[in-house]
């Protein structure tokens, strides 16, 4: 995937548009549209600040992520379902499925 489709992706699961996540990051929604077209790649500071916002990894951002081309579509589910969640709910999904471990 793209930094743009990675974007995209992300905004989906926050179901957010580009005008959306421009204010949040205090950047022109214009800036935030030319990167979802991968017409323009951030800069470091603004990579950091997407990775930060969505609470992933710039290497995952820009698809360096060896591992990310083998993960399953239920183990994505997963993380999408966790990056959706409050820090208190992570808790108690991670615990849950500890849980299922010790079984």
């Amino acid at each position: 995937m793209t930094f743009g489709e990675h974007i995209q992706s992300l905004m989906d699961e926050r179901d957010m548009n580009q005008k959306q996540l421009a204010c949040e990051l205090g950047i022109p929604a214009s800036t935030v549209r030319n990167y979802v077209r991968d017409l323009r790649a951030p800069d470091y500071d603004t990579l950091k600040l997407f990775a930060r916002f969505f609470g992933v990894s710039t290497d995952y951002l820009l698809g360096y992520n060896q591992y990310d081309a083998n993960i399953e579509a239920l183990e994505l589910e997963v993380l999408r379902t966790l990056r959706q969640l409050t820090p208190e709910q992570r808790q108690v999904y991670l615990r849950q499925g500890k849980a299922f471990l010790k079984k």
